[in-house]
């Protein structure tokens, strides 16, 4: 999924008055998460909504609806709409806790299929 296609999907499905780079700013609050926590990278990378529009985001389908129910969290918690924010957070944790099982599993995969020549 592409930044742009997230935050469309985002406003389709929880209509909002926040700009786009509001939007992307709470997007990029779940990639650092994405970055640090799954792939243990040290330094994050943000998104700019001018310039990375276009860019595909990092969690892939049919995990990136992440994406879609992690913002929609967080325009309900900045909204002060807080029964809407468990039900967001509830869906975020559950698709988010799948898609850290299936990225453990392929660097897992991706570890198994190493092989040494020339050890001896």
């Amino acid at each position: 999924m592409k930044l742009s296609e997230a935050i469309e999907q985002v406003k389709k499905l929880k209509p909002n008055a926040y700009t786009d780079d509001t939007l992307t700013m709470l997007l990029n609050q779940f990639e650092a998460m994405v970055q640090s926590e799954v792939l243990r990278k040290e330094e994050v990378f943000s998104y700019n909504w001018k310039e990375d529009g276009n860019r595909t985001l990092l969690v892939p389908s049919p995990y990136d609806i992440c994406y879609v129910c992690y913002v929609s969290a967080m325009i309900d918690f900045n909204n002060q709409e807080y029964a809407g924010y468990a039900n967001n957070m509830e869906m975020f944790n559950t698709y988010y806790s799948e898609y850290r099982k299936f990225a453990q599993r392929k660097m897992m995969d991706d570890l198994l299929q190493v092989k040494v020549k020339n050890y001896f």
